[in-house]
């Protein structure tokens, strides 16, 4: 679960005038151990600042998780809305201890279809990314289908919105010598050189090992997408609540 929601939340932050609010809803098959179910998202982006709230449901089981991101503060922290608690995780500078760099070795293509059609009244172009690799007796593809368009409210803002976050969650594997983090990274560039903001993503994934595939399929809607005032407030820590950990260090 906690990669399908880092892949609807990868994004990023940008020092801009627009206050930005999104609302997204994703459905899930596929997933080892977990009943397909649906995932809704709301975004908030203030300057430097956002809040996230995650829903899932499985199973008519609704678990909600909140995200609270500060560039300004280097830290973001992750609330626990029922027990009244809170992680906070701390942006680390430094450079990684294991600077060791593995060979890319799977090609990444990106077919800019010509497709179009229109979502929330702004016509979108269909680009699909896509990669495979089946060395070293194992089997691995990954297929996003985009419908972007750069005409959306606050394009800027959720651009840069999207690209910060992005670099930040890419730099927590830079240390990684396995292959496929490092094609997962390279992936995710080529989708942040995309111009345009998807209203609409679709991911499938499928992993073989001999006799053994796993396949995910993960489809993603934006529903809404406007520019409002967002007060400071919301990006605060909600009183009452405690630090449930000691700051970690999240290196960039």
């Amino acid at each position: 679960m906690l990669k399908l929601c880092a892949v609807i939340l990868i994004g990023c932050i940008y020092l801009g005038r627009a206050d930005i609010m999104y609302e997204m809803q994703t459905d899930y098959q596929g997933m080892l151990g977990i009943a397909d179910g649906q995932v809704a998202v709301q975004v908030f982006i203030k300057g430097d600042k956002a809040r996230i709230s995650v829903s899932t449901d499985v199973d008519r089981e609704t678990t909600n998780v909140v995200t609270i991101i500060r560039f300004d503060l280097n830290k973001f922290w992750v609330l626990d809305e029922i027990n009244n608690k809170y992680d906070e995780i701390t942006f680390d500078d430094s450079p990684p201890v294991n600077t060791a760099e593995t060979h890319l070795i799977t090609e990444i293509t990106v077919d800019k279809t010509g497709d179009k059609k229109t979502l929330l009244d702004q016509e979108c172009e269909k680009i699909i990314v896509s990669m495979r690799d089946s060395t070293g007796g194992s089997f691995f593809s990954l297929a996003e289908t985009l419908w972007v368009s750069n005409e959306v409210p606050a394009y800027q803002e959720l651009k840069h919105f999207t690209s910060r976050l992005t670099e930040k969650g890419l730099k927590l594997t830079m240390g990684s010598t396995d292959a496929n983090e490092n094609a997962l990274r390279e992936f995710q560039k080529k989708i942040n050189e995309i111009d345009g903001f998807p209203l609409e993503f679709s991911l499938d994934m499928q992993i073989g090992v001999e006799d053994l595939n796993f396949y995910m399929r993960a489809v993603s809607r934006v529903t809404k997408l406007d520019e409002v005032p967002i007060h400071d407030r919301v990006f605060d820590l909600p009183e009452g609540y405690t630090k449930r950990n000691t700051s970690k260090a999240v290196r960039e």
